[in-house]
């Protein structure tokens, strides 16, 4: 389900994304503020252009042409010294810092008011006036906001069911790494080998549950292509049951690739953004490093609702990986079109889910899918816990115009769609007991394991890394690297022939992607 969290500090951090905290060494429980710096809204406009034409940028050119001023972030840095903030953080491009402060010095320096005492509302500093920034920073400041809350969405939907079409002989067991790949065209001499996937989660798996995975899908027990990256200082929760189905099938449809987990010990919205910032500076070095799965997220409307601005924290991160070529999976949400609302008593109302509606990711949808005992498919139709729709924050990308043409302006979700209905659901091991699972948890990392395999396939050709996908995947509709999903809906659209907003394109033939793609 998506749920809200709200902590009001943690410990201090340091990873590959930037440089550890200096003061006091940690985040202090005073009100927080980020600082967002960039270049030019031209600049900016220039980058999305280029990235949605399906071009990828070099590193050289990504700072050479589209970094912030390192200077003004310094110059910003010592001001915010001099005014009694601790700098608890700062990203490695210097795009972005971290800070906190008493208070009464929070609102008198940058005109951010103290949160409200009602403990139903945000936490977050409230904006009572213009902030006044030394001269040199104004121009390049994108966005001045507070860090205390970020819902996040965790599902295991451990659940087993009976199949609704009795006409043949329904499998029953889970499904294993084996049964997705040949279901999916991808019973091919690939197995992502020498590819990178990260997953960003809040805490790792049991490794005594990784191994149990590995063989009951028959694979062999390698511990060794599992690297865990603690993102922050934070102690990390136990395991939960989410971390387990991002690394299980992530590394068990690509078995010859190295997973690396990115541990955040929150999923707010500072240990996001960080996570972010880590896996962007180590793809910068690890050319291998091309797909990321995140599986969770909050409904757009709430979110734009409480964190107006926010957004474009996440956004700028996700704009940035893109353009490297590194694509980033994102479940597309569980509870259909009308989720519940990230605030008490919210209401449900249609609105898709953010970041799967961010126009730089791949948002993932789900599907019913059933298979015979034989393996082949009995029937894939739309599942009804599948997020989608139009979001109001973003506008149409240019690689989804030519799809849903009388539709409301805006960026169109999902984009791809996998198998996620736990009536027929998937293995995991979780605690050492099998299980079955779903939800688009479950669809996300599989599709950043058929990413890898992608890529190993096109270093096989001698061709270089994918680009961003969704600008090469959209030319694709109707053709067979699709299968179209024209059945189902998820309760507010119905999927119908052609795209829609409840599997998107569809789900893939790998087989005939890597055919067109390499």
């Amino acid at each position: 389900m998506f749920k809200c969290v709200r902590r009001a500090g943690a410990k201090p951090r340091s990873d590959s994304a930037g440089k550890p905290a200096r003061g006091t060494g940690e985040r202090p429980a005073r009100p927080g503020v980020h600082f967002l710096i960039e270049p030019t809204t031209r600049r900016v406009a220039e980058l999305e252009s280029r990235v949605a034409s399906g071009e990828t940028i070099s590193h050289a050119d990504l700072d050479e042409r589209y970094a912030a001023d390192r200077k003004t972030t310094n110059r910003l840095e010592a001001w915010l010294k001099s005014k009694g903030f601790d700098i608890f953080y700062r990203s490695a491009d210097g795009e972005s810092l971290h800070a906190a402060a008493a208070a009464d010095t929070v609102e008198s320096t940058l005109g951010l008011g103290q949160p409200a005492p009602d403990a139903r509302r945000s936490t977050r500093p409230k904006a009572a006036g213009a902030a006044t920034l030394p001269r040199g920073v104004a121009a390049s400041m994108r966005h001045i906001g507070g860090l205390e809350l970020l819902c996040n969405f965790q599902n295991s939907h451990a659940l087993e069911g009976r199949s609704t079409l009795p006409s043949r002989k329904v499998r029953k067991r889970p499904l294993l790494a084996d049964d997705v790949l040949a279901t999916y065209g991808a019973k091919l001499p690939f197995s992502g080998r020498g590819q990178e996937i990260a997953v960003i989660t809040d805490t790792f798996p049991r490794s005594q549950d990784l191994a149990a995975f590995w063989k009951a899908n028959g694979q062999p027990v390698n511990h060794r292509r599992i690297v865990k990256i603690r993102v922050t200082g934070e102690k990390l929760p136990k395991p939960h049951g989410e971390e387990s189905i991002d690394v299980e099938w992530a590394s068990g449809i690509a078995p010859g690739a190295t997973v690396r987990i990115y541990a955040t010990g929150s999923l707010d919205l500072p240990d996001f953004a960080r996570a972010l910032d880590a896996v962007i500076a180590d793809a910068r070095v690890r050319p291998r490093l091309r797909q990321v799965s995140i599986s969770f997220g909050v409904g757009e409307a709430d979110l734009v609702k409480q964190q107006p601005h926010d957004l474009e924290i996440l956004r700028r991160r996700f704009l940035k990986l893109a353009a490297l070529g590194v694509n980033v999976f994102v479940s597309s949400g569980d509870e259909g079109a009308r989720p519940l609302g990230a605030m008490p008593f919210a209401p449900r109302r249609l609105q898709t889910q953010y970041p799967a509606s961010d126009p730089h990711v791949i948002a993932v949808g789900g599907t019913t899918l059933v298979l015979a005992t034989d393996g082949s498919v009995i029937s894939e139709t739309g599942w009804p816990g599948s997020g989608g729709g139009v979001s109001k924050r973003f506008a149409r990308p240019r690689w989804q115009g030519a799809v849903m043409r009388r539709s409301r302006p805006g960026r169109l979700v999902p984009d791809v769609s996998l198998a996620a209905d736990p009536r027929h659901g998937a293995l995991v091991i979780f605690g050492g007991k099998r299980g079955t699972v779903g939800g688009t948890s479950w669809s996300a990392p599989v599709w950043a394991g058929l990413c890898a395999i992608l890529n190993e396939a096109r270093l096989a050709a001698g061709r270089g890394p994918l680009p961003y996908l969704n600008p090469h995947l959209y030319p694709l509709l109707g053709t067979a690297c699709f299968r179209d999903i024209a059945g189902g809906d998820n309760n507010g659209y119905r999927s119908a022939p052609g795209f829609d907003l409840v599997t998107g394109l569809g789900t893939p033939n790998l087989g005939e992607l890597i055919a067109r793609l390499t």
